[in-house]
């Protein structure tokens, strides 16, 4: 009995350690909206070679709407970064990189009123230059994304509410104006607030 003792003691340690982290929260369920600010995005790729983030303004974020349903949610919504070509100087142009995502989410407790998620979807993704009603669309096509983030739950005598903070990236596989393909990938850091309905 004694010469097993140890790996109880190993087995027992270990379940209460993860047994925590793959609980998931089987109580929350219903609609929300999100709202988030990106980071300037980090490209990759030939897509790199056409653009960089643009760094001096806005850059870009998130509006999505979804349905939770226990640890898992269904979310679609539009994402933009805002690009610059890779000109020198006054040559560099502003740009848009603005894209319809839909993405499954799966949430497990992590601390406290925190959840932690991961999420994978398909996206359609246009990178578009020029600003306003001139805007041309330069390159498009389709991109997987995954990505993880935390969200911190505040509950509010009116609604659910929540304030989250995820990195992204876009794996795309775009063609442009002539048909060419223009592979690449595009991150951001984004931070954001959720209401429930």
């Amino acid at each position: 009995m004694h010469l097993y003792s140890p790996m109880k003691a190993v087995m027992t340690a270990a379940i209460l350690i993860f047994t925590p982290l793959a609980m998931t929260s089987v109580t929350e369920a219903g609609g929300f909206v999100s709202l988030g600010m990106g980071s300037a995005p980090n490209l990759g790729g030939e897509v790199s070679q056409l653009y960089t983030g643009d760094e001096s303004g806005s850059n870009g974020g998130r509006i999505a709407m979804g349905e939770r349903l226990g640890p898992l949610a269904l979310e679609a919504g539009i994402n933009s970064a805002s690009l610059l070509t890779q000109g020198v100087g006054a040559g560099a142009e502003s740009a848009k990189a603005v894209s319809l995502e839909v993405s499954l989410k799966y949430y497990f407790s992590f601390m406290g009123p925190v959840e932690a998620y991961a999420k994978g979807g398909l996206a359609k993704t246009w990178i578009v230059q020029g600003s306003g009603m001139s805007m041309d669309s330069e390159q498009s096509g389709r991109a997987y994304a995954l990505g993880g983030g935390l969200q911190y739950s505040l509950p509010t005598p009116i609604l659910e509410a929540g304030v989250w903070m995820d990195y992204s990236r876009q794996i795309l596989d775009l063609h442009n104006n002539e048909g060419e393909s223009v592979d690449g990938s595009v991150d951001v850091l984004t931070m954001g607030v959720s209401f429930g309905f």
